[in-house]
């Protein structure tokens, strides 16, 4: 999952949506074997921080139910994102 927060006045709002879908959909194209491996070390670093208090435990058992993953989800998700490859990426 990821956020893309910003903030724009109400009467920019479709224009500033659209901007941001664009640059998702065209950047996926561009993206490099590098990259993807620093997506994936991201990722993987940040699954810590998810962890480090009560309440981030609390919000990631609530994830997992919400969006129904499995309860390993998280024991696994390194080996998960290990095995995506650029090709797969580049499919969308």
């Amino acid at each position: 999952m990821v956020i893309v927060k910003t903030i724009v006045s109400l009467d920019r709002l479709a224009e500033a949506e659209k901007a941001i879908k664009e640059v998702i959909t065209k950047s996926v194209d561009e993206i490099t074997p590098e990259e993807l491996l620093e997506a994936k070390r991201a990722l993987n670093s940040s699954m810590v921080n998810n962890f480090a208090t009560n309440a981030g435990t609390a919000t990631m058992f609530l994830a997992i139910d919400r969006f129904g993953f499995p309860v390993n989800y998280f024991d696994t998700r390194a080996q998960t994102l290990a095995a995506v490859t650029l090709d797969q990426v580049k499919k969308r």
